[in-house]
């Protein structure tokens, strides 16, 4: 994965990740705030026994939460090793946002699509402390994972949410994400597939 992103070592691949984020944002007029948690590949068991202390020094999935990709990272299984992750999230929200959110806010969190489990814990955390949520579907597990994102849509339907498509500009939107050069590559292999942005909300969206 960090050969596929042009990079050997894990702390430059994510240091270049979060400047192009902060750029990127900030290019669009947004202002932007990473709250320093490690991705989900990298995190390590802080239990783990002697003897895979030793061999994770050989190979780090032996320490490793979640040591495979599809059957780990993307499963939709958060670990129990995870456990407490998502209260140290909602602290640094609220760190963020206050205790309350005025009534002007609305909190945007993925809906999940593809089963990251990062995307999951993030997910979980927004539902228990805010109420206006808007979930957006999950870009490009969505178009890679057609099933399970009506799945999801399917249960958040029952829950009385409302989908609502916005066509972006195409240009504009390919120019975008390819601004992401770390993942460009490894997500879409530098061509990706412009698609309508879809949300969820519990009212009609007017962008």
């Amino acid at each position: 994965f960090l050969r596929l992103c042009g990079y050997k070592r894990a702390k430059d691949l994510f240091s270049a990740r979060r400047t192009e984020d902060k750029n990127t944002l900030e290019s669009m007029g947004v202002k932007s705030a990473h709250l320093g948690f490690e991705d989900a590949a990298w995190r390590k068991k802080i239990k783990a026994g002697k003897f895979r202390r030793i061999l994770g020094k050989i190979l780090p999935e032996f320490v490793s939460i979640y040591p495979f990709f599809k059957t780990g990272v993307v499963s939709g299984v958060i670990s129990p090793h995870d456990e407490g992750l998502k209260e140290k999230i909602k602290e640094k929200l609220v760190s963020e946002t206050g205790e309350k959110i005025a009534g002007n806010f609305v909190i945007f969190c993925p809906a999940g699509i593809g089963g990251h489990v990062d995307h999951l814990i993030t997910r979980e955390a927004c539902e228990e402390l805010y109420s206006n949520l808007i979930f957006w579907s999950d870009y490009p597990y969505n178009i890679k994972s057609p099933d399970a994102a009506r799945k999801i849509e399917s249960i958040l339907r029952l829950d009385g949410f409302i989908k609502s498509e916005i066509n972006p500009d195409t240009e504009i939107k390919k120019k975008i994400i390819l601004s992401y050069k770390t993942q460009s590559k490894s997500m879409f292999d530098n061509d990706p597939v412009i698609v309508p942005e879809t949300f969820y909300a519990i009212s009609q969206i007017k962008l």
